[in-house]
């Protein structure tokens, strides 16, 4: 689980400081120049900037996001938004989907930034246009989908069975709750998410191979072909204990 890796509730954008603030930056994740998959599965990734994939291959699996990403596609989002920007990268009709990352099966929950998170955000998207792309290397690993004869299909894309929210129009509100009694999610997804929605995903060299992602956030068999997205399997584990405090 990561929250609050970013700047301070309170700072100010300026044409002197803005490019200062944009190293300070940080996100929850980093991937840079990884050799073949790379796979970031089970996550709660919480803070204003989560995602910063500079590398091809990276397999996003079962995650709640809410917050900003970037990462190395031209097929993200629209242009100019400043909640998910992104370093551009020229893919072709002939590209495998692990010429860029692949995300299944994640929860995207489009952040309310703070208004001058939104400003830096959108400076650091325009820097991000203007750097030369790079190339990465993947190997030949491929994703598949559980099927209900027990089979595997193919994934011909490299984005399937993710859930996207937006906190203005749907009002979801996710949050930590630290306490003697441990640390909560403090959240209303539940009244949003669908249970049951997608299908497990394996990966390997071959559907024989492929290794199944059939084991939620706190341990718990995802059962059957359908399954939910995001790091929990069921409605109720958001109302449970994640973590115990020792001290």
């Amino acid at each position: 689980m990561f929250y609050n890796n970013s700047l301070p509730d309170s700072f100010e954008v300026t044409n002197e400081n803005r490019e200062d603030l944009v190293a300070a930056l940080g996100e929850d994740i980093e991937i840079k120049d990884s050799m073949g998959v790379t796979l970031i599965d089970n996550n709660f990734l919480l803070s204003d900037c989560t995602l910063k994939l500079e590398s091809k291959g990276v397999l996003l699996v079962h995650n709640l996001i809410n917050g900003s990403v970037e990462w190395l596609s031209n097929t993200n989002v629209a242009e100019n938004d400043p909640y998910y920007h992104r370093l551009y990268q020229q893919n072709t009709p002939e590209s495998a989907p692990y010429d860029s990352s692949c995300f299944y099966n994640n929860v995207f929950i489009r952040k309310n930034l703070r208004s001058e998170m939104a400003k830096l955000i959108a400076f650091a998207h325009k820097q991000a246009s203007e750097q030369p792309i790079d190339n990465h290397i993947s190997d030949d690993n491929a994703a598949y989908v559980g099927l209900a004869s027990g089979q595997r299909s193919y994934i011909p894309a490299n984005k399937a069975g993710n859930i996207f929210m937006n906190d203005e129009q749907e009002d979801v509100k996710v949050a930590i709750d630290s306490s003697e009694d441990g640390v909560f999610l403090n959240s209303n997804i539940c009244d949003y998410l669908n249970e049951d929605t997608s299908r497990v995903i394996a990966v390997g060299v071959t559907p024989e191979t492929a290794r199944d992602f059939d084991t939620d956030f706190l341990g718990n068999h995802r059962e059957g072909i359908s399954v939910t997205a995001g790091p929990f399997d069921t409605k109720e584990e958001y109302s449970q204990r994640l973590f115990r405090l020792l001290f």
